[in-house]
């Protein structure tokens, strides 16, 4: 629910700011000058989060599970760190940055990513930063990776080839109508790559690995040099039914609404009744992910990314992180 205030002059306003601001922090409660001085409050929203990040403590880890390259070769170069060149609020934000080729398979690809298994439906939600030039890096890329959502699923006395689950990328792209961004999303079944999950299910774009890949979300064209809104809602399917969704929004504007997906390990009887699963845990393993991750030929890049959340309600596009 959302109440205005009335109006009133701007330096009572910004007397009543500072003074709510001081007794709640952004995590209680968001605030915002609109409208000719009418201050407007989202309720309860804060309630709803359960992760988010703003960078503002010059701090990565807490609260993120991984920060860093991936991959092995040369570690050095390419990083992910606390950055005041650019943010979308406050003062700072996370720069992702890649060497010019050649790079190593660890250079390539920079991540930061969260990790829960808590949430059965949920948002994740994160603004990112394309600078000028950032467009020619695409076009001369095979492919860029900027972030996304997977859920996995895998029996920890065998490791990480049982994966199943669900993955999400969103991927930039140049063509005659300008740069874009979309999300492709693939069914992942590691155990039997020859038969991918979701193979009998939709029709692939095309099979990596054993894992079917789906391009069918809208292209959003967006403008570099500026901030832009990425979010993901997932919803894991109800045991054995195929009542999974997943949808998309890049500036509030709808790229991908897929339901009817297999989103629970039981879909493919895995794991047996009774059995655990992700090390123990009871729940599905989820990372919510801010990376670059291309080609070894990828030239030198840097983005920025901002007011990561990740929360059970939709997260508003007025929404900001003041801390951590």
């Amino acid at each position: 629910m959302r109440y205005m205030l009335p109006m009133v002059p701007i330096l009572t306003l910004l007397l009543i700011a500072t003074s709510i601001n001081s007794a709640n922090s952004s995590l209680q409660q968001e605030v915002s000058i609109q409208n000719m001085g009418d201050i407007l409050y989202q309720d309860n929203f804060a309630e709803k989060i359960f992760f988010e990040s703003g960078a503002e403590s010059g701090v990565l880890q807490p609260p993120w599970d991984w920060v860093g390259l991936m991959g092995n070769g040369d570690m050095t170069g390419s990083y992910a760190r606390v950055d005041t060149e650019q943010s979308h609020s406050g003062t700072k934000s996370i720069k992702i940055y890649q060497v010019p080729p050649p790079k190593s398979d660890a250079q390539r690809r920079v991540y930061v990513s969260h990790q829960s298994h808590t949430e059965l439906e949920f948002y994740w939600s994160y603004w990112a930063f394309y600078p000028t030039g950032y467009d020619t890096v695409v076009e001369t890329a095979n492919f860029l990776n900027t972030g996304g959502l997977t859920l996995y699923w895998r029996n920890p006395s065998i490791g990480w080839s049982t994966n199943k689950g669900l993955r999400l990328r969103f991927h930039p792209g140049v063509d005659a109508n300008g740069f874009y961004e979309r999300v492709s999303w693939s069914g992942i079944d590691d155990e039997n790559p020859d038969t991918p999950a979701w193979s009998e299910t939709f029709d692939p774009w095309g099979i990596d690995g054993g894992r079917p890949w789906f391009w069918d979300a809208a292209k959003i064209y967006i403008d570099l040099n500026e901030w832009h809104h990425y979010q993901v809602y997932i919803k894991v399917s109800n045991g054995t039914n195929i009542d999974g969704q997943i949808t998309v929004w890049i500036d509030d504007n709808l790229s991908l609404n897929k339901t009817g997906i297999p989103t629970n390990p039981a879909y493919w009887g895995y794991p047996a009744s009774g059995e655990s699963f992700n090390d123990g845990k009871t729940g599905p393993y989820y990372t919510c992910g801010i990376e670059q991750y291309g080609d070894y030929n990828t030239p030198q890049l840097s983005v920025w990314y901002d007011d990561m959340v990740a929360a059970t309600e939709k997260v508003p596009e007025s929404y900001v992180v003041g801390f951590p």
